[in-house]
């Protein structure tokens, strides 16, 4: 097993309206939550810095 671990960065997502808690990345790609997280708020048409992994 060969995963590159990364410390949890939380990463704060604030909209217009609602506020997301922060969702820490575990891994080097970028979680699989925050991957979900980033395809809703494109859909919802927010843009996305994905912080350069």
């Amino acid at each position: 097993d060969s995963r590159v671990i990364i410390e949890p960065s939380p990463v704060v997502v604030t909209l217009p309206g609602p506020i997301l808690s922060s969702f820490p990345q575990n891994t080097a790609v970028g979680s699989t939550t925050s991957a979900a997280v980033g395809s809703i708020l494109r859909e919802e048409g927010v843009p996305i810095n994905s912080g350069g992994f």
